[in-house]
């Protein structure tokens, strides 16, 4: 029975060490069995439940070593297990070595769009945060919206590291919404409030082009231009091309003209293609120098100085007109006398225009006639002086439409009762003072013998008589002194 008790003792010690033994490899554990890490991240591994001492291992040091104390280090993206060993125990910790990348570091958006930033490489919790929720906001799942201009950092942190990315927000807006151009006409479109470069466009290239921005307008009508700023907003400006007169201009811009002269100016506009109401106004700032009709003629009507300008809708272009008094010149003198005779005078049997006025002089009636024969283009002066016992004639042809220099030669024929005679003689107009004696050339006699010095007395007389009398029909009816036909030094009576 005692030996019995003994091996019974035995037994229950045999049993109790045994438990110890169970108990002692039963306790040992590993703090982790997995864990996933990012490049460059440390992890502590620890066997719990022994004092025994511990070996560690890495099955592939390249991606992650673990020092003797158990401290794990990434080193290169994969896959590793860590090994523990403990007496003959060994325990396992698989390591997955991460190398995580933000999609983008920086970007520049426009305020109301959204983007999605990605953390790639993990599958790990990623969590979001804006430096500044006014600029710009970030969902859980990092989905960002710009709200105003300006810059804030979004940072993705998966656990203690973090990922940043610079973000710009921007609120674009084009220079002009509309443009109204004429054809030919350029128009450079800015961008502002972006940094970023604009793709530009033209929904309709045979209206208007653009190149970078600048506008070049090529055809009547309405077109929008584009431009884009990132992916997805577009920036529209409406342009509307016309075609209208530009530019106006004349043959001349200064011009000089005579009283009652005439001039007509031309108008041209500018471009040759140009569209709409092409009409030239026509005005003068002073009628009463110069008068402008519907098709340009300007008239000069007194001396001074006049603007003509042509009007093509809002353009115009302008002459100024001066206008000179009229100095009439000799033609002008002997037109003007011709004139009077055909409009106001009689007309004899020969068809010639006269006028003529009589004076009694000593008994003898003198009659002073200037005719005009259109026929022949001659004016005449002539005087016819009678009596009962006489009766004396002196005609004065001029050639007044070949030249303006005045030559005229003279006939005067004397006859009493049944005798008489005639003379002639040529003076030189612009000499004849109307004082001088002239010198008489006999034609002939009838039943006399005059002498030279009673031929000379008689016909200078007659002659000098004549010229008085055409003096005063001449300035008094036509208002054409004698002096204006030629006759410059002439001083005799006018009557």
């Amino acid at each position: 029975m005692k030996q019995f008790r003994k091996w019974i003792q035995l037994l229950v010690v045999m049993a109790a060490v045994m438990m110890m033994g169970l108990n002692a490899h039963a306790a040992a554990k590993i703090n982790k069995t997995s864990a996933i890490l990012i490049k460059g991240q440390k992890l502590t591994l620890k066997i719990k439940g022994t004092k025994k001492k511990v070996k560690w291992t890495s099955s592939k040091p390249k991606i992650a070593a673990v020092s003797s104390k158990g401290t794990v280090k990434a080193k290169a993206k994969g896959s590793t297990v860590i090994k523990a060993k403990v007496g003959k125990k060994t325990f396992k910790c698989k390591i997955k070595v991460e190398t995580p990348k933000l999609n983008k570091t920086s970007g520049v958006f426009t305020a109301g769009y959204k983007y999605k930033l990605k953390v790639k490489g993990t599958t790990q919790k990623v969590t979001w945060k804006s430096s500044d929720k006014t600029i710009v906001v970030v969902s859980k799942s990092g989905v960002i919206r710009g709200k105003k201009a300006g810059e804030a950092t979004v940072t993705a942190k998966i656990g203690k590291k973090a990922y940043k990315c610079a973000i710009t927000i921007e609120q674009p807006s084009i220079s002009n919404e509309s443009l109204s151009l004429f054809k030919g006409n350029n128009w450079r479109l800015e961008m502002n409030g972006t940094v970023r470069d604009a793709l530009w466009w033209s929904e309709d290239e045979s209206i208007a082009t653009v190149d970078e921005g600048l506008v070049t307008a090529v055809g009547v009508g309405s077109t929008r231009i584009i431009a884009q700023v990132g992916n997805t907003y577009t920036y529209p400006c409406t342009v509307n091309v016309s075609n209208p007169v530009q530019a106006v201009s004349l043959d001349r811009t200064d011009i000089t003209l005579t009283e009652g002269e005439t001039y007509t100016l031309s108008a041209s506009y500018s471009p040759a293609d140009a569209q709409g109401d092409k009409t030239v106004h026509w005005s003068s700032s002073d009628e009463t120098v110069a008068k402008v009709g519907s098709s340009g003629k300007v008239t000069a009507r007194k001396a001074g100085t006049a603007r003509i300008t042509a009007q093509i809708g809002s353009k115009a272009a302008s002459c100024i007109v001066r206008v000179v008094k009229y100095e009439p010149n000799m033609k002008d003198y002997y037109a003007r006398v011709i004139s009077y005779l055909q409009t106001k005078g009689k007309t004899n049997g020969s068809g010639a225009h006269f006028i003529e006025a009589s004076e009694t002089i000593s008994g003898r009636t003198v009659t002073y006639a200037v005719l005009y024969a259109g026929t022949a283009h001659q004016l005449s002066l002539t005087m016819t002086s009678t009596s009962d016992s006489a009766k004396t004639g002196l005609t004065m042809m001029v050639n007044v439409l070949e030249s303006a220099y005045v030559d005229p030669a003279f006939t005067i024929v004397y006859t009493s009762s049944n005798s008489g005679f005639q003379s002639k003689a040529r003076i030189e107009a612009s000499n004849y003072t109307g004082e001088d004696n002239v010198e008489f050339e006999l034609v002939k006699a009838q039943k006399m013998t005059p002498s030279d010095s009673f031929i000379q007395s008689t016909s200078n007389s007659e002659l000098k008589k004549a010229f008085t009398g055409w003096a005063a029909l001449l300035s008094g009816r036509i208002g054409v002194p004698i002096q204006n036909l030629g006759f410059y030094a002439y001083s005799g009576a006018v009557a």
